[in-house]
């Protein structure tokens, strides 16, 4: 993220707008932060989601109406850099397969809500709602369910 302050600090936001808003966009972070297992095989790619969902949660407290399309590149760019270290590193355990499960059913949904339950937990109406949009988004959410239900993961959900 190194590069990217150097962009900030040459769009029209002020680098102090963008860090005021850093530490309660972290601190109402830290409890969602997937855990991996001491010593499991998945620990970078449960790394690189927790990185990917901060960065996801911190976007969405900069002022976006203040930023130009050029003060938004180094944060497109971060995003994309993550997605693809969660795309292309291989799922060794439940826990990593877990991780791929939440990107894929945040991509394939297409759903801003649904991007917001991966960060943030679901409502506890989150599965008739998938249900009623599309059966398929309802099945993943399901598939996830159980493979983070299979190892005692850490749910991501709000019913567990």
């Amino acid at each position: 993220m190194r590069e990217s302050h150097a962009t900030v600090d040459a769009c029209p936001v002020s680098r102090r707008t963008v860090l005021k808003s850093a530490p309660a966009a972290m601190v109402a972070l830290l409890p969602m932060a997937a855990i991996a297992s001491p010593g499991s095989p998945d620990s970078e790619l449960v790394s690189a989601w927790n990185a990917y969902a901060a960065h996801r949660r911190f976007c969405e407290t900069l002022p976006v109406d203040e930023m130009t399309d050029e003060a938004w590149e180094p944060f497109d760019a971060e995003k994309e850099r993550l997605e693809a270290l969660i795309d292309t590193l291989p799922a060794h355990t439940s826990e990593g397969t877990a991780v791929k499960l939440r990107r894929l059913l945040i991509e394939y949904s297409g759903k801003k809500w649904v991007e917001d339950a991966m960060f943030y937990r679901l409502p506890a109406d989150a599965l008739a709602r998938l249900e009623s949009d599309d059966w398929r988004d309802a099945m993943l959410f399901r598939l996830l369910c159980d493979v983070e239900k299979h190892d005692n993961i850490q749910a991501t959900w709000g019913n567990k």
